[in-house]
């Protein structure tokens, strides 16, 4: 399978298109376009990719952007975390992400469970197939299907480290009947600071379906996303302080 099918996009995918011939070009490309997002310590003119980001929201640790690409309204998250070592990052993003998730963001009645795992050794590649129901208030829960893809990327020059993750849409039904399929597709991508710490980026697209229109879910996405990474950032410095 070419690599060009895996695309960063809200098209659901059969599981049979993550093959270790079409996952590296998926991450590069992930990979091209998280470092589109401006601010960046680590921002470099090699991205092939042309992506206009507007700055919405920001504080002095978070930045929130929003742009449209191909034809889509993405937004992005930019955060500085000093005081956070790498490993606890890498734990929270790579290795039990779902159980972060649950643990920082999720309402009690959520669920969010892995249903398959893969690991492509040879690539250092593991993919999560994951099961989500969020419940949202006022509408009907939201089911998410999703593969989630890991990766430890090389060392710089200096020996600092980084990851990344890309989460893309599965096709699949929904298992409640009163629920919804949404569609989610991200990445995330992290690396260490010289001075300590690390910057996460995240740039993600959504669509909840059912009765919520895109208008009114792009409208919510700045101070959603906004939310969840100080929800996430007070997470890691917490992990970080029991760490010690």
């Amino acid at each position: 399978m070419s690599s060009t099918t895996l695309n960063l996009s809200l098209k659901q995918l059969p599981r049979s298109v993550f093959t270790a011939e079409s996952l590296p070009g998926l991450i590069r490309d992930g990979l091209d376009f998280v470092r589109t997002i401006p601010n960046s310590r680590e921002h470099t003119a090699e991205t092939t990719v042309d992506v206009k980001w507007a700055l919405a929201k920001s504080d002095a640790d978070i930045k929130v952007y929003s742009a449209t690409h191909n034809k889509e309204r993405w937004t992005s998250r930019v955060t500085v975390a000093p005081g956070v070592p790498y490993e606890v990052v890498r734990k929270s993003l790579a290795e039990e992400k779902n159980k972060a998730e649950l643990e920082y963001l999720c309402k009690p009645e959520d669920i969010m469970e892995v249903t398959a795992t893969e690991y492509f050794e040879g690539l250092k590649i593991r993919l999560e197939d994951v099961h989500k129901l969020l419940h949202v208030q006022a509408f009907s829960a939201r089911e998410f299907l999703e593969t989630v893809i890991s990766h430890d990327l090389p060392d710089s020059e200096n020996g600092l480290r980084s990851f990344i993750v890309v989460s893309m849409p599965l096709e699949g039904s929904v298992r409640s009947e009163s629920a919804v399929l949404g569609q989610y597709v991200s990445v995330d991508y992290v690396h260490e600071l010289e001075e300590g710490g690390v910057e996460i980026l995240l740039a993600l697209c959504s669509d909840a379906k059912g009765s919520i229109p895109r208008w009114m879910q792009n409208m919510a996405m700045t101070t959603q996303v906004f939310g969840d990474g100080r929800l996430f950032l007070d997470y890691l410095l917490k992990k970080s302080q029991e760490g010690k």
